[in-house]
């Protein structure tokens, strides 16, 4: 019986682990999103600031 409730437990920690991981690629994703968005306005201002100077 407690071989049974080592094995659960270890698949409950392995749950956890592989959720954890899931989420940290999640929030990995959201931050290149927000990086990329910034530099494509970024991109846009600077580019039509220097078309008018021209």
């Amino acid at each position: 019986m407690d071989n049974l409730k080592s094995s659960e437990s270890q698949h409950s920690s392995l749950d956890f682990l592989q959720a954890r991981a899931g989420m940290t690629a999640i929030e990995y994703a959201q931050i290149a999103a927000l990086l990329s968005v910034a530099a494509i306005a970024s991109v846009h201002t600077l580019g039509s600031k220097v078309n008018s100077h021209f």
